[in-house]
Formats: structure tokens, sequence, C-alpha cells
């Protein structure tokens, strides 16, 4: 079991360090025009796609958790209808964000009050990296769908390949052709289209071979809106499902957005110290996240195959890897925390302003390790409503929290109440397995 888990949560952790590296390419590249406003620009203009696309995540986990159960208890029929109705889905929504783009655009640039001197250039980069929604809404459903088929080596080689096309693609706009955010933009955009690509002909060879939605003679499609209407009885409300799904990622980003927008509201030195802090818990999300999208795989495989011993045991094993993730992560930070600070800045008053806060970043891999399993496993059994009233319930601690206690002691609150989110997801989730083993 533990085997067949790393084998799986290994190549989707190396997706998800791809995406932080991307970042840091980006901002070098900016880094070295000759306007310096590139450099807010272009995090103002990738803050607004993370958080499109971090919405939308449903097309992902949705497409992921019902294909594993489909795939669990060999029903090609079901195969079949959530291929085609999660990438119809996905390219149709990307396309409708491009129709959309003047009142995005508008209320992106009111809700983060970008400021003149950057309007031309966060502009510049929206307008060019918008066109890049379908393929990046395609490529979270086909990912969804290759990882519930138990396979996330394909996702990781299209991950990677569209970074590393990211960057030199971006070089050679900017370094030879002198495009300026244009470029990085152009890069980009280019980049999630390829991506995309990869995902699509790797899937259409799949289904070719009879290894996703059977042999050719079943499934050519006559009519596709024949196909979309007629949902297998074997397959969950993959709407209402994924409309949970969409409800439980507002609560996340609220939380997201609040905690950022009052880490500013208190000053630089305090944005900065939370930014740092931050950094930390992101780096262990994106590896605990891995081990979240196999259990995704296996869990959706057992429960389509109607296995409980096999799902008591990989909730046994996920908890013991994930574990020992927490505890090394905990560690690290713990002993040596300040250095990794002095390594991500070179302000010496931002690291000692840091200090009293630390605690709050060695504590938050416990509380959120529950956090994290709970919500793969759930994804795997399309129990998308526990995972909405896990975080409706952390969602409302969190704010009431804050409401309590910021005014005595401020920053200290905004953190506790976050551990508090955390850990109240974790334990309601717990609840909820239990009931479900039952």
């Amino acid at each position: 079991m533990k085997r067949e888990l790393l084998c799986l949560a290994l190549p989707a952790v190396v997706s998800n360090i791809t995406v932080p590296l991307l970042s840091v390419a980006d901002i070098t590249i900016v880094g070295h025009m000759a306007d310096a406003n590139c450099i807010a620009a272009i995090g103002l203009g990738a803050m607004i796609f993370n958080v499109i696309y971090w919405v939308l995540g449903f097309l992902r986990m949705g497409t992921s958790g019902a294909v594993a159960q489909a795939f669990g208890r060999d029903d090609r029929e079901a195969l079949r209808w959530l291929y085609t109705t999660s990438l119809t889905s996905a390219l149709f929504i990307g396309l409708v964000l491009i129709f959309l783009a003047l009142p995005l655009r508008f209320l992106a640039f009111m809700l983060l009050q970008v400021g003149p001197e950057s309007v031309e250039l966060v502009g510049t980069y929206f307008d060019i990296c918008l066109f890049g929604a379908p393929a990046v809404l395609g490529s979270y459903s086909l990912s969804g769908w290759f990882i519930g088929l138990q396979d996330t080596r394909t996702p990781m080689i299209a991950a990677i390949t569209q970074n590393v096309a990211n960057v030199l693609m971006s070089l050679l706009f900017v370094g030879v052709f002198h495009m300026q955010m244009a470029g990085v933009a152009l890069g980009t955009l280019l980049a999630a289209w390829i991506g995309f690509i990869i995902l699509l002909v790797a899937s259409l060879h799949r289904n070719s071979h009879g290894h996703g939605l059977g042999h050719s003679h079943s499934h050519r499609l006559s009519s596709l809106y024949s196909l979309l209407c007629h949902k297998p009885s074997s397959v969950p409300n993959f709407f209402s499902t994924n409309r949970d799904l969409f409800l439980r990622t507002l609560c996340l980003v609220a939380v997201n957005m609040f905690f950022t927008s009052q880490g500013s509201a208190q000053g630089e030195l305090i944005l900065a110290v939370n930014t740092l802090l931050m950094t930390f818990f992101t780096l262990y999300a994106y590896f605990l996240d891995g081990f979240a999208f196999a259990g995704e795989a296996m869990a959706g495989r057992f429960s389509g195959a109607r296995d409980s011993h096999c799902l008591s045991a990989l909730h046994h094993s996920l908890f013991q890897v994930a574990s020992i993730v927490t505890i090394v992560f905990t560690f690290l930070i713990a002993v040596f925390g300040e250095q990794m600070l002095h390594l991500l800045t070179s302000h010496v008053d931002v690291v000692h302003a840091t200090r009293p806060y630390l605690v709050y970043a060695i504590l938050i891999p416990a509380c959120g390790v529950g956090a994290f399993v709970y919500d793969g496993l759930f994804v795997g059994l399309t129990a998308s409503r526990q995972m909405l009233w896990s975080c409706f319930v952390g969602a409302t601690a969190f704010f009431l929290l804050h409401w309590i206690f910021f005014p005595s002691i401020a920053n200290h609150a905004l953190w506790a109440s976050l551990l508090v989110f955390l850990l109240l997801r974790g334990i309601v989730l717990a609840f909820c397995w239990r009931e479900k083993l039952k």
C-alpha cells in the first residue's frame, strides 16, 4: 500500500514544486527589465489568475474522484461520459472567461487597487494571458482524469514541459525580441497551450488503446449532445459535486484574501513578516498536496470497487506518510527557521520582527495535516458536501476569533485564527470519515 502511495505521490509532488520555481523564474526575468514597476505588475497579474484558477480548481478535483471510482468498478461508460463532460465544461468556462474579459479586468483591478503606474503593465499581462484560460482549465480537467486513472506521471511530464517552455519562451521574447511585459505574458500563454496539448494527445492515445474510455468502436461520438445528456446512473451527480467544491474553494479564498489584506492593513513590515512565514506553509502544502492527490486516486478506486478494507488501510498508510512529512517540516522550521528567513531576505529588521511569530509557522504543519489528508480522501469519495461543511465551520471560526481577539493581540490573533481554521477542517472531516466508514 505504501509503495503504491509513494509511486503516485512523488510525481505529483514534483509537479507541485515546479509552480514556485516558475514564479521565481518569471520574477527574475522581469527583474532585469528597465522598468522597475514590472516586478510589482507581474506579481499583481499572477495574483489575479491565481485567484481565478484557484476558484475553478473543482474542475480537477471533481473529475479525479469520479473517474477513480469509475476506474475501480471498471465502468467504461462512466469513464467516457466523465472525460467528455469534464473537458467540455472546462473549455466552455475558459471561453466564457475570455468573453467576460472587460468586466473581469475591471473587477480585478478594483479589488487589488492597482495603481496608475501599474495599470498598463498589468493590463498587458492580463489581456494576453486570459487567452490561455481554456488551456489551463482544460489541463485541470485532463489532469484530474489522469489522476483518477492512477496516473500522476503524465500530468508531471506535462507540467515540467510547460514550465520549461514558459521560461525559455519568456527569455526569447524578452531577451531577444525585447517585448518586455508582453513577452513574459506571451511565453506564459503559449506554454499553457503546450501543456494542454500534451495532456490532450496523451489522453487520446490512451483512449485509442482501450485503457481509458474503452476500445475505439465503443466511444465514437456520433453526437456530443446525446453523450452529455445521457449520464450513466453509476456516476455521482457530477455538477452538484462541483458546485460544493466551488463553494468550498470560495471559503478558502475568502480566508486567504482576508489574511493577506489584514497583514497589509498593519503596515509593510507586518505584511513582509506574514509573507515570509507563509512561504514555509506553502512549501509544506506543495509536498503534502502530492500525497493528497495519491489519496484521491486510490480512495476513489477502492470506493468504486466497494473495498472498505483497503480504504481503511489507505487511511492508515496516508496518515503514516503524512505524519513523517509533518515531523520533518516541523523539525526543520523549529531548528533552522531563522536561518531560512535570512536566506529569503537580507533585511535584518524583517527577520527580527518575524521571531515572535515563528511559533505559528512551527505549528502549521501539525494543525494542517488532517485537512490535507482528508481532503484527498474525500475528493476520492466524491463526498464534496462534507468538504464544504468543514471549510464553512473552519472559516466561521476564523473570522469570529479574529473579530474577538484582533483588537487586543493584533497579528497574533490573525495567525491563531488561521491555525484554528486548519485544525477544525481536519477535525470535522475526521468525524465525517468515521461516519462514512460505518
